[in-house]
């Protein structure tokens, strides 16, 4: 039970997130550092960072709730991915490097990788249930 408070808990944060990006977007980008874009490029950001946020708490969710390991590596390679970004950005772009938000996603990437591993250790631990009764 333990294992799925947490990936669920970052789950509902990144719902949090998503709708904050919906419902006060220039909180929303404040809060990332960052101004909230006009006309097109504001589509883009709401829509990219929110659809980032709203599919990852969506993947985290529903991995705890179904204990699915599948779901979440799902969320642990989109979270991941833009730990590595960060870092890309950093060493080719002139970006800030950007350690505690990298952090962060690392720790978020490590619990679900970490939970997924545990479930499919509770899925293999299992003893399998045939499909016909013994005779």
């Amino acid at each position: 039970m333990v294992l799925r408070v947490l990936p669920g808990l970052f789950g509902v944060l990144f719902w949090y997130i998503a709708a904050t990006w919906l419902l006060d977007p220039v909180g929303a980008a404040a809060g990332l550092q960052m101004e909230l874009f006009d006309g097109a490029g504001r589509s883009s950001q709401i829509g990219d960072i929110g659809g980032f946020f709203l599919g990852s708490g969506s993947l985290l969710v529903l991995g705890a709730w179904r204990k699915s390991a599948a779901l979440l590596r799902g969320a642990a390679i989109m979270v991941g991915a833009v730990g590595v970004m960060r870092i890309l950005a950093w060493a080719f772009q002139d970006a800030a490097f950007a350690a505690s938000s990298i952090a962060i996603e690392a720790v978020i990437t490590g619990v679900a990788l970490f939970v997924a591993s545990r479930f499919e250790a509770e899925d293999s631990a299992a003893p399998e249930e045939s499909a016909a009764p013994e005779a």
